[in-house]
């Protein structure tokens, strides 16, 4: 398989804090991949340095052959990667329609995966179009989950970064959240996944990567990860 993303020993630190301590990973295109691994080890540090709000010092991360550490957000994103962020993070005077609309960008040139235009994302999303003249800041939680994965959707990327995404959800919209994701990886598109809720990465994910202290510690499957008692619980803590 062909890597999209690749990451090469990267260190990031926040002040004096040293968060992630030469950590390396690698997400062939088309996968999904889970990285598990308890509270505090830089899971969320991960994604920030992925997508340029938190640079790495050290090390190199390329998307799709190249190098984008070192870029600034906007840039990352126009590369083709999308994120889905921990706590929403949705912009809360614009309705539905019009954060569906503004983030929304043409598949690239050459592209064969299906497109997602905002009348798709409506389609696996139902109560936002029922919502699309609302004001975000209006919307319950699990309806602002469903409006930022469908903004990263309607963006059209290559590469979606997904950091809790099922943070707060009711067990429901868990479901329906993991229906939607399985689409996009039947569609091509790569997914990383940040997520505690072992059992939905589980459910999604090709392969696994367990982090301890601002590492990598271990690359695992689904199948190995469920079948390791020992595993999990030194890693993951159940």
């Amino acid at each position: 398989m062909m890597p999209a993303l690749q990451i090469d020993d990267i260190h990031t630190y926040y002040g004096d804090s040293y968060i992630l301590q030469g950590l390396s990973l690698t997400v062939n295109a088309g996968e999904t991949v889970a990285v598990l691994g308890r509270n505090g080890v830089g899971k969320t540090t991960l994604i920030r340095s992925i997508v340029g709000f938190t640079p790495a010092t050290r090390g190199r991360i390329s998307y799709a052959g190249d190098t984008i550490s070192g870029l600034a957000p906007d840039k990352v994103m126009q590369r083709g990667l999308a994120l889905v962020p921990q706590g929403r993070r949705i912009f809360r005077s614009l309705t539905v329609e019009e954060t569906l609309t503004i983030a929304m960008r043409e598949r690239p040139a050459g592209s064969t995966r299906p497109a997602w235009p905002v009348e798709r994302a409506y389609d696996v999303f139902p109560r936002l179009r029922e919502r699309r003249t609302q004001r975000s800041e209006t919307l319950s939680g699990g309806e602002q989950q469903m409006l930022v994965t469908a903004r990263a959707l309607v963006s059209n990327p290559g590469l979606i970064l997904l950091d809790e995404p099922t943070e707060g959800l009711s067990p429901r919209l868990v479901k329906e959240l993991q229906g939607v994701l399985r689409t996009l990886h039947d569609d091509g598109v790569t997914l990383l996944i940040v997520e505690q809720r072992i059992s939905f990465a589980l459910a999604l994910a090709d392969r696994i990567y367990l982090m301890d202290k601002g590492k990598v510690a271990l690359e695992t499957t689904p199948e190995q990860l469920r079948g390791d008692t020992e595993l999990r619980h030194r890693y993951l803590g159940v």
